[in-house]
């Protein structure tokens, strides 16, 4: 986050207009196994009157965190029921910190999660197999 505050600072001092609020804080606690989070939560969507959808999957149903023998944990996303795009998304298990990163970026862009669930990605890429079996239809 410091890194961020610095870069709208400096922006700023130098004639630029960018500001702190509304940015996606993501977060990762580097533990065993790791959780990444970011966007709101399930309390924070209800508290808002925010109509969402949630899909949750365990890491043992995932092919990757089987090959590493970390089965441990979960996926949960949550989805806006009107608009398709993601709100929020919590993972504990390996490469967690990833997975999150790659929401983050669906996210930024405003997109519905159709357009993760439906890209052609690299394979053998532990994020893009848990997103994909998280969001499957």
């Amino acid at each position: 986050v410091s890194e961020n505050d610095f870069h709208i600072i400096h922006a700023n001092l130098n004639g630029g207009n960018r500001s702190t609020r509304d940015r996606l804080i993501p977060y990762c606690l580097f533990i065993d196994p790791p959780l990444g989070r970011i966007g709101i939560n399930e309390s924070q969507a209800w508290a808002n009157n925010i109509s969402y959808r949630v899909a949750s999957l365990p890491m043992k149903a995932v092919l990757r965190p089987q090959t590493l023998s970390e089965p441990r944990g979960f996926m949960k996303v949550l989805i806006d029921a009107h608009s398709d795009r993601i709100l929020g998304f919590a993972a504990l298990g390996p490469e967690a910190g990833e997975l999150m990163s790659n929401v983050q970026v669906a996210m930024l862009a405003g997109v519905p999660y159709t357009l993760s669930r439906n890209a052609f990605e690299i394979q053998n890429l532990c994020a893009q197999q848990n997103l994909d079996s998280l969001i499957a239809e």
